[in-house]
């Protein structure tokens, strides 16, 4: 007869060491690429009035922060150069699982919400040194007073900071004023209705609403990053940056009804939003998001990334240029600079979403120190493959012009020296792109594809490629 063990009761486990350090904030670092993004401000308002109340956890090996990243840099915030710590002996497995058990199990609490009404009630000023600002009090002790579960969950919904530059103001999410109607995640980028030539839309060819994207649709409009530079321009992750081998060479620029039903089925394109339709695109993966165009016609992804990005993932886009805003010469730096800022921090969120991105070179004409000072100093080191726009040239220019503007572009590609440049060109850089010295493999695509389009025509004519 088999004998009937008693299971035995589980260790209380630590993986803690016993003593806590006070230890320098430069001896610790934010743990690489930490998923979370917190309130700085609040958690600072926190520590002038309360003090620190609970260390950070870092792995002893590394010196990487698992827990406790905002508090590190709200401390850092208030000039402090101490820091109670304790650490642990983990290996790199248990570290991820530690930073993503320490956000996740916050996101899964909730609220007994009438306790949480008695203490905020209970103290003196309780907006200061609790996170919750006076308007936020008000409001979920008048949602308890009134039973409205929507308004209390509106108030307890973790804060996420605004974006330092934008036209938001300070409207929630779902109280935001964005000027133009949402789009539809579910259907396929350039087929509805917001932008350029329209056609019907294959929805057979895509995803469908009911398949499951991981993280598509948990994409918030009003995220923001670490920023680097005296202007605060969001960086972006060298990671996540498009490698050579990553970029198709058969890589020509999409013309609606010119390329519609292109018969090679491995053809990739580049993709212009707002210009054309993608309808009678044979597959959409295959192609490279791109925004060389006006930007009122993609402004909309400023407003809305969170709609546009998950529109990007269901349609299965794996690479983008970000976004060209003009940088006129002619315009107040601060217009150039906001326009710099929104290109980089869409950029940065199509990253954070898992889409790879090609670095767009933007520059102002005849400006090299604007070049040097704001858009290459704000760019990772090394550019594995950038992307630049030769289309909008000066009929009238003068050879003087063309020779300055020429001097600059290698100045630009001396500064980035990238291993693969697609440049999208138009009919008069045809010309004097093979007279500028540039580092590095180069791939041109070609503006609109004339000669694509009377091919167009002809194959109307013979219903044959």
């Amino acid at each position: 007869m088999a004998t009937r063990t008693r299971a035995k009761k589980p260790k209380q486990h630590s993986v803690m060491e016993q003593d806590k350090r006070q230890v320098p904030l430069d001896s610790l670092t934010m743990y690489p690429d930490n998923p979370r993004v917190g309130d700085v401000a609040s958690i600072a308002d926190s520590l002038l009035e309360n003090g620190q109340f609970q260390p950070l956890v870092v792995q002893k090996s590394t010196g990487h922060i698992l827990a406790g990243n905002h508090t590190w840099k709200a401390a850092a915030s208030l000039g402090w150069e101490t820091i109670e710590a304790v650490y642990v002996d983990v290996d790199d497995d248990t570290a991820k699982r530690i930073v993503l058990a320490a956000n996740r199990t916050s996101d899964l609490a909730t609220y007994d919400t009438r306790i949480l009404a008695e203490i905020l009630e209970s103290l003196p000023n309780p907006s200061v040194g609790t996170g919750y600002d006076a308007q936020a009090v008000t409001d979920l002790l008048a949602g308890i007073e009134s039973s409205n579960a929507e308004a209390i969950a509106e108030v307890l919904r973790p804060p996420v900071a605004m974006p330092p530059l934008g036209d938001y103001g300070d409207v929630r999410p779902e109280q935001d004023n964005r000027v133009q109607g949402p789009p539809d995640p579910d259907t396929p980028l350039g087929q509805d209705g917001t932008e350029g030539e329209q056609t019907e839309a294959e929805p057979d060819k895509f995803a469908d609403a009911d398949e499951e994207i991981p993280g598509a649709f948990e994409l918030k409009y009003d995220q923001i990053y670490e920023c680097v530079g005296g202007m605060d321009i969001p960086p972006l992750r060298p990671e996540m940056l498009v490698r050579p081998e990553d970029v198709p060479r058969n890589l020509l620029a999409w013309a609606g009804s010119a390329t519609k039903d292109w018969p090679d089925p491995d053809q990739w394109w580049l993709y212009n939003f707002g210009i054309d339709s993608t309808s009678g695109m044979k597959d959409i993966s295959k192609m490279i998001l791109s925004f060389y165009s006006f930007d009122k016609y993609f402004d909309s992804w400023w407003e809305y990334p969170d709609r546009y990005t998950a529109k990007m993932i269901n349609s299965k886009v794996t690479m983008s240029v970000t976004p060209d805003y003009s940088q006129w010469a002619t315009d107040p730096l601060v217009i150039s600079l906001f326009n710099l800022y929104k290109s980089r921090w869409l950029g940065r969120y199509f990253q954070e979403a898992g889409i790879k991105v090609i670095p767009n070179i933007s520059w102002r004409y005849g400006q090299q120190d604007y070049f040097d000072r704001y858009v290459r100093a704000t760019l990772p080191k090394d550019l594995p493959v950038v992307a630049l726009q030769l289309q909008t040239f000066d009929k009238d220019q003068t050879e003087d012009d063309i020779r300055q503007l020429q001097a600059l572009i290698e100045h630009i590609g001396a500064e980035c020296n990238p291993d693969l440049t697609i440049f999208y060109v138009g009919r008069q850089a045809e010309d004097l792109l093979p007279k500028v010295k540039w580092p590095g493999e180069r791939l041109m695509v070609k503006n609109r594809m004339d000669a694509l389009a009377a091919q167009a025509k002809g194959r109307s004519r013979k219903k044959t490629f």
